[in-house]
């Protein structure tokens, strides 16, 4: 499949299924594409393909990566310990 295929979003799409690029993705995150990288390279980033050089994300994995690291309180400790 195309690059240009994975990434082809409609605003008015509601599939949840949408694939967005690496800028997409950070906007829809509110973090920079910077942090995107970071997270990949580290080992914490939501779930990505890679198609050549063209980093994407599926909508879906975005919001659950989202949902995965809701808190209850600021000082509510992430690792459960």
């Amino acid at each position: 499949m195309a690059a240009e295929n994975l990434t082809s979003t409609s605003s008015s799409d509601s599939n949840s299924d949408g694939w967005l690029r690496q800028a997409e993705a950070a906007a829809l995150l509110r973090v920079s594409p910077r942090t995107l990288e970071g997270w990949r390279l580290r080992g914490s980033s939501p779930p990505y393909a890679k198609c050549g050089r063209i980093v994407v994300y599926r909508r879906r994995d975005l919001e659950e990566f989202l949902l995965s690291r809701r808190r209850t309180s600021t000082s509510a400790n992430p690792h459960g310990s």
